[in-house]
């Protein structure tokens, strides 16, 4: 927390996700802008969109700096995620995204 004081802002971390289709296969990854280095990288799931994928990165990644206990910012360019984040609430009319879902569980 001194370093914010400071004026020092940490490297964040960002998430982004890919698909290939609509739906389609999803997947997403999580990137440390310090290291470059590739902090998690969850596989292509079935069945997904774009907002899902971006959505789960950063349900990922901010569970990710919880369990490192690390303070630091988290970037995704999804506005739309990020809302579904604040709200706790996911819109979408995609039926049957329960398997989807259950990497976050």
């Amino acid at each position: 927390m001194m370093g914010y004081l400071l004026g020092f802002v940490p490297q964040p971390n960002l998430v982004d996700a890919s698909c290939i289709g609509n739906p389609g296969d999803v997947e997403y990854r999580g990137v440390s802008t310090e290291t470059r280095e590739e902090i998690f990288h969850k596989r292509p799931m079935a069945y997904g969109t774009k907002n899902l994928g971006e959505f789960l990165a950063i349900v990922h990644g901010l569970a990710y700096l919880k369990n490192q206990n690390k303070d630091i910012p988290l970037y995704s360019d999804s506005q739309t995620a990020i809302l579904w984040v604040k709200n706790k609430k996911i819109k979408t009319k995609l039926i049957g995204i329960k398997s989807l879902l259950r990497v976050i569980l």
